[in-house]
């Protein structure tokens, strides 16, 4: 099966590039939300979105939250025991320190990168924004 590439056009509909020879149509929405951002532009509700679940299987909107608590719970107790484990005895061990802290370090980025490209959905949605600096607060300690 051959794929094909296309060409992404600098195009920013609603926060999310589009392919080039996209069509208009595909863009219509029954009903549009006005976004409090930007004075006068409307995002329609069928814009193209991230698909993040193929990204971020354990990180379902659905979930109410849980998913979130349950991954920060995890990277914090992670930090916790390598502070502890690696306090003053860096001289005898630096090289799987920094293992340990790339690993930590690459779940944070990959869970903050999650709620990046959610609330770039739809920057208008407060509880999306809410949940962003919630997650963010808490990865930020």
């Amino acid at each position: 099966m051959k794929s094909k590439c296309v060409r992404l056009v600098p195009f920013l509909y609603c926060g999310i590039y589009v392919v080039s020879g996209t069509s208009d149509k595909d863009f219509q929405a029954e009903t549009e939300i006005t976004s409090s951002f930007v004075t006068g532009t409307t995002c329609p509700r069928n814009a193209p979105r991230w698909n993040l679940e193929e990204h971020f299987p354990r990180l379902r909107e659905d979930e109410r939250n849980t998913a979130d608590d349950a991954v920060l719970d995890r990277l914090e107790e992670r930090a916790i025991a390598f502070a502890e484990q690696h306090r003053g005895t860096l001289d005898r061990s630096l090289g799987d320190a920094l293992e340990e802290y790339e690993k930590i370090d690459e779940e944070l980025d990959r869970f903050a990168l999650y709620w990046s490209l959610k609330t770039s959905q739809n920057l208008a949605d407060d509880t999306l924004r809410r949940k962003r600096s919630k997650a963010d607060t808490r990865a930020s300690r």
